[in-house]
């Protein structure tokens, strides 16, 4: 478990949001939280194969911009 979700989880019991500091009872419990439960494993919500991926790249070119600056026209 990570420091973030061990905090949530910490301050459920807390009656307000809070970041315990080093080397206090809150900051062990915490601590111990991220010792008991295992990392959860998150999931990508937006999956792309590679294929359609390069695809859509392929299709939108951006236009070439011009360097330097722009030539005098003669009027």
């Amino acid at each position: 478990m990570k420091w973030m979700e061990a905090l949530k989880e910490w301050n459920k019991s807390q009656p307000k949001w809070k970041i315990p500091k080093k080397d206090t009872a809150g900051y062990k419990a915490v601590k111990a939280l991220m010792d008991k439960k295992p990392a959860k494993k998150t999931k990508c919500k937006a999956t792309v194969k590679l294929e359609s991926f390069e695809e859509i790249f392929k299709e939108v070119e951006a236009p070439k911009r011009k360097r330097g600056r722009p030539k005098k026209s003669k009027a």
